[in-house]
């Protein structure tokens, strides 16, 4: 097994990891977003966590779509394991990820087009370890988004947990060298 903590780390590259379990029916909506990234270089590691219905199917079918499309500035990546748990399963991604910075996102998640662009951005400006955004709900699809979940407005007191969740999965992105430390 390869120790993700001295693998070599490409500058400049994000590592987007998406778990996946039984989610055939939306996870092309989240692999989809991570392709329209304005942002590149992006490397996106998807592992399959022991599906039971076609989500390896419909993975495979987006990747072979678009591997035709990538450049060398966007690396597709597909694992598959025992279910053992979307933990497990991000761990697994870490694994096997070679960015500089780590966005996680779960199988139902969309990502804003320039997430990336803006939150590289600033942890370049800033140097720092990782940043948070605000995001938005939604129940079936986009089109139903509910109101935008304001991070910097909300409760981050361990009181209000977990009526008043600091952050969801995929607001932060983090430098690889922070989570490496943790």
């Amino acid at each position: 097994m390869i120790n993700w903590m001295t693998a070599e780390c490409r500058e400049g590259l994000v590592s987007i990891i998406v778990p996946c379990y039984n989610r055939a029916g939306i996870v092309e909506e989240t692999l989809e977003s991570a392709w329209r990234q304005t942002y590149r270089p992006v490397e996106l590691i998807v592992v399959d966590d022991g599906s039971t219905d076609n989500s390896v199917a419909v993975i495979s079918e987006w990747v072979h779509r678009k591997n035709n499309e990538c450049d060398g500035n966007f690396i597709i990546k597909t694992i598959s394991q025992e279910n053992g748990g979307v933990s497990k399963a991000r761990n697994t991604g870490l694994l096997a990820c070679t960015g500089e910075y780590i966005q996680f996102v779960d199988y139902d998640d969309i990502l804003h087009p320039e997430k990336l662009d803006i939150q590289v951005a600033e942890l370049r400006q800033h140097k720092a370890d990782f940043c948070v955004c605000n995001y938005e709900y939604f129940t079936d699809s986009i089109e139903d988004a509910n109101a935008i979940v304001d991070f910097f407005s909300r409760s981050h007191s361990l009181e209000d947990f977990p009526l008043a969740y600091p952050m969801d999965t995929p607001a932060p992105l983090f430098r690889r060298n922070a989570i490496n430390t943790a």
